[in-house]
């Protein structure tokens, strides 16, 4: 019986620790290299985001990027690749 008890307990237990926010699982950050443009004709760029590197602080994943040029809210976005667990994998 207390064999019975102390298995049910570790189950629950193990579903408990496995449905908690503080292990949650953080799904891999897609990665875009943006181009910005003047207007909504996209016809005149002026500049573009660059991916630097992927960053992890034990439970997000992040990404750094550095714009060229200037941004705009008129853009288009390519997926280049994920960032999961601070390493960077192509698309």
């Amino acid at each position: 019986m207390l064999k019975r008890i102390v298995i049910g307990s570790l189950a629950l237990a193990n579903m408990l620790v496995g449905a908690s926010p503080a292990f949650a699982y953080d799904p891999p950050l897609e990665v875009y290299f943006t181009y910005y443009y003047s207007d909504a004709s996209h016809s005149t760029g002026v500049g573009h985001s660059h991916f630097e590197y992927c960053t992890f602080n034990g439970r997000t994943n992040g990404a750094v990027y550095s714009v060229v040029g200037s941004s705009s809210i008129y853009h288009d976005d390519n997926l280049i690749g994920y960032c999961e667990d601070g390493n960077f994998g192509p698309a």
